[in-house]
C-alpha cells in the first residue's frame, strides 16, 4: 500500500511562464552588460582626439529599447506564474 500523496494540479501555463521570466532575464542582461553601443571611427588627429570609438546615439537607443522590452516578457511571465499560482489554490 502507498501513502497518500496529494497530486499537484498543474496550470497548463507552467512551462511558458518560466520560459518567459527566463527569456526575460536572459533579455536583460544582455542588452545591459553584453550590448556595445560603441562604433569605430578614424581618429581625427587635427582635434586632438586619440579614440577610434564613440557611442552610437540609435545604438543607446536599441539598448534601452531591448532593457525595455526584457523587463516587459519578464512581467508578463511573473503574472502567468501568478495566475497559475492562485488558480492551483
Amino acid at each position: 500500500m502507498q501513502p497518500y500523496r496529494k497530486e499537484v494540479a498543474h496550470c497548463g501555463m507552467d512551462t511558458i511562464s518560466w520560459l518567459l521570466i527566463i527569456s526575460g532575464l536572459i533579455m536583460i542582461f544582455y542588452f545591459a552588460f553584453g550590448f556595445s553601443t560603441a562604433v569605430s571611427t578614424p581618429a581625427v588627429e587635427a582635434l586632438g582626439l586619440q579614440s577610434s570609438e564613440v557611442n552610437n546615439i540609435g545604438l543607446l537607443f536599441d539598448r534601452l529599447a531591448g532593457i525595455g522590452s526584457g523587463f516587459g516578457v519578464l512581467f508578463i511571465g511573473v503574472m502567468v506564474e501568478l495566475a497559475c499560482y492562485i488558480r492551483r489554490g
